[in-house]
């Protein structure tokens, strides 16, 4: 089996049959300007830290390298792509400024990993490795989006779980701390180490996704990001991809189905403008029996009475503590209404079993409206 990164169990769980789309059929993902954005940077800042001894980079090397490494693709035109070059910049002038100052060799920089998890292989890059003073390791993550983090997403953060499983398993060393740093703000934010309940979850998804892999599970999932780069394969989108005659079927061969759609979709609205407006008419006439104390209103065709319906209701507790002495709790399963009925129809349950229980018991009265047509011989002459 192909090892397993996190990106693709992630993929895998946001929608198995994209992951098929592009692990197993290997179809071309579309390019996007945001990754290249983040690769960019990412690879900058390796660069910046990956030296063989204490000398760093000077902010001029650094941007030379990210000017000659910079990635174009996805960018939809020239002006959003000469924007975001420059944003860059100003993050590696910003991050070098605040780091030259303490600048030290990493414990590893963009550091390769491979473990199994039940003979599943795992993959992947952790962007840099801090060695503590207590001899255990700091992860590191660099994310270039907009948004800023709350500490509890990194306490959730699966793709935190596996880097700590990975410096655990692959490297056998302690995590002391877990990292997001946000590029452009220049905001590290750390908490402790994930629970061991957080990684035996992460090893749950790692081999719930391979076995399913291996089964060839990949039915499509809709999700927030619907429509992906690859519509026409997805039976969600696939119909906006079909020709006229593909969308003909033998019993209705005239049919046009957007016709059938729209009509369907028409009824429906129709459908839900009257549910509104039948539960404000009847609101007035619970309000009508109510003030004038009658049952029944007449009126052309129609009729519209109000149904009383009264049901004993009983305290669990209560009910608990007359049952329990007689051993009889257990038939009633915790007021299984049905089966406390039964138990009060049981020739063999003593009277007084069931005068305490009737002292206990509320009757609960709801009210139902109900439509009738008038017969002729109810028309008022």
């Amino acid at each position: 089996m192909r090892a397993l990164s996190h990106s693709a169990i992630a993929m895998y769980l946001d929608c198995p049959l994209r992951y098929k789309l592009v692990y197993v059929d290997r179809l071309e993902t579309e390019e996007k300007f945001y990754f290249s954005f983040g690769s960019s940077l990412h690879k900058a800042l390796a660069f910046f830290y990956d030296v063989k001894v204490l000398h760093p980079p000077s902010l001029e090397d650094l941007l030379k390298f990210y000017e000659d490494n910079w990635e174009k693709e996805g960018y939809e035109n020239e002006k959003q792509e000469k924007e975001y070059f420059e944003y860059g910049k100003q993050i590696l002038i910003e991050f070098y400024n605040k780091h030259i100052k303490d600048y030290h060799l990493p414990f590893a920089v963009e550091r390769r990993f491979n473990f199994k998890v039940d003979e599943i292989p795992v993959t992947g890059y952790i962007d840099r490795v801090e060695k503590l003073p207590s001899e255990r390791v700091e992860i590191v993550d660099y994310k270039s989006g907009k948004a800023l983090f709350e500490l509890d997403q990194l306490r959730k953060d699966s793709q935190l779980s596996m880097y700590q499983m990975a410096m655990e398993e692959a490297f056998g060393l302690e995590v002391e701390r877990l990292t997001l740093y946000h590029l452009r703000s220049q905001t590290p934010f750390s908490i402790g180490p994930h629970s061991r309940e957080q990684i035996e979850v992460m090893r749950r998804h790692i081999v719930e996704v391979a076995e399913a892999i291996q089964k060839q599970e990949f039915k499509p999932k809709r999700g927030n990001y619907c429509p992906c780069e690859f519509p026409q394969f997805c039976p969600y989108y696939r119909h906006q991809y079909m020709t006229e005659e593909e969308k003909k079927i033998k019993a209705f061969p005239d049919m046009k189905i957007e016709q059938v759609v729209e009509e369907y979709g028409e009824l429906k609205t129709k459908y839900k403008e009257l549910d509104v407006k039948e539960k404000e008419l009847k609101e007035i006439l619970c309000k009508y029996f109510e003030d004038k104390g009658v049952r029944e209103i007449c009126s052309g065709n129609h009729r519209i009475y109000q149904l009383i319906i009264k049901k004993d209701e009983y305290d669990d507790d209560k009910v608990r503590k007359v049952l329990e002495p007689e051993r009889l709790w257990e038939r009633v399963i915790s007021l299984n209404g049905k089966m406390l009925s039964e138990l009060l129809k049981d020739p063999h349950l003593s009277v007084d079993v069931k005068k305490r229980l009737d002292s206990i018991k509320t009757v609960k009265e709801t009210s139902q409206i109900r439509h009738g047509r008038v017969k002729d011989n109810e028309r008022k002459i």
